[in-house]
């Protein structure tokens, strides 16, 4: 017996290495964000969702990967610039002004402004007053011109209150913990730390920088999981419960008089007579004149609610043409033999606080009945 499961090991560890296999991730570490309620347990489902679902997944993780790469960037020119000032010359020295002259010079860069006028206004946000530059030059000027001088046009400023270019009082990306909000013409505190100070603030940016560095590695690991996916997966649908979005559905094009079939859920509160169900219909409207939503018109009337039947009078619905309720006759039949994928789209149709097997229950049982229509 032992024998055996190491020949079967050997025979799975040849297959990945025939196919490059890389490591396998936790199904659900591979979802965006922004897809809620589905229910991913094995490598299995992530396959059965099909291509269109995996190619979506990775546009995803390559904006968050750029967007890593992005943070990494940002930080390796800050902690250049204060290493520029804690340099070990100056960190040596006993004498302040060598790190002052090493901090002036930094700052020498940018513009060091003055503010004839500055007068107190309230922000309609939170009702506080704020000084604001009245003078013509304060107003035009562009961000990151005053950095390490003040705080208004610093390119270290985040988490703002903004006007104009320039942000009325904000937080500084250079100190640590930098939760304190500092007014527009507050002169810049890192350059008037110590020389040590600074060089902690630069080691503090290092360890958040590694910490960055080592989301985007898991990112990357995850966009070569999931192209290695995608290699073995089938061309399917895509989930009922994924938000609109344009990345879904972009090589289904929809033309008036095209048959398709809609799977229409319990919409509480809309349609509260519908039962889960599929129906056939035709479509009267495309996507590119309904902002990417597409109407459907049925041989049955779906909805007979007097505040519900402005759609061809209760014959038609409007349906987001880039997700899966609305689908061509040959998807459905996917959708209906593919058993694997079937699974994983039933577990997407449940809300949050229905019964798994009750919302079942209520769907048309894809083996036995197709798309109901009434001629």
């Amino acid at each position: 017996m032992a024998k055996k499961f190491n020949r079967k090991q050997q025979e799975i560890r040849k297959y990945e290495r025939k196919t490059d296999r890389p490591a396998r991730i936790v199904p659900e570490a591979v979802l965006p964000s922004y897809v809620e309620n589905v229910l991913l347990r094995t490598e299995k489902d992530l396959l059965a969702l099909g291509q269109a679902n995996l190619r979506m997944f990775k546009k995803y993780w390559r904006r968050e990967e750029r967007s890593l790469g992005k943070q990494i960037d940002e930080l390796s020119e800050v902690i250049k610039a204060l290493e520029s000032v804690a340099t070990p010359e100056v960190l040596g020295a006993s004498d302040d002004a060598v790190t002052r002259k090493a901090a002036e010079a930094l700052a020498a860069q940018y513009e060091r402004p003055e503010f004839p006028e500055v007068v107190m206004v309230k922000n309609t946000i939170d009702g506080k007053y704020y000084p604001e530059p009245q003078d013509e030059a304060s107003r035009s000027r562009r961000p990151g011109k005053t950095t390490f001088n003040y705080c208004g046009w610093c390119k270290y400023a985040h988490n703002s209150i903004r006007r104009c270019n320039y942000n009325i009082a904000s937080q500084c990306k250079l100190l640590w913990p930098g939760m304190v909000m500092h007014d527009f013409n507050t002169p810049c505190m890192v350059l008037n730390q110590s020389a040590l100070g600074i060089s902690a603030t630069a080691e503090y940016l290092k360890m958040e920088k590694n910490g960055i560095a080592n989301e985007k590695s898991n990112v990357v690991a995850k966009l070569h999981y999931l192209s290695w996916l995608e290699k073995q997966a089938a061309k399917d649908l895509v989930l009922a419960k994924l938000p609109p979005l344009p990345i879904c559905r972009e090589d289904v094009p929809y033309e008036v008089g095209q048959e398709v079939v809609c799977y229409l859920p319990q919409w509480e509160g809309v349609w509260p007579e519908w039962q889960r169900m599929f129906v056939v219909g035709t479509v009267t409207d495309t996507p590119e004149r309904l902002n990417g939503w597409v109407t459907v018109k049925f041989l049955q009337q779906v909805s007979r609610s007097e505040s519900t039947r402005g759609v061809l009078g209760g014959y038609g619905v409007n349906l987001y043409a880039h997700g899966s309720f609305v689908m061509t006759p040959e998807e459905f039949e996917i959708l209906r033999w593919n058993l694997e994928y079937r699974e994983v789209w039933l577990r997407s149709c449940v809300s949050p606080g229905e019964d798994d097997q009750a919302v079942r229950d209520e769907i048309v049982d894809f083996r036995q009945a197709g798309p109901l229509s009434a001629g």
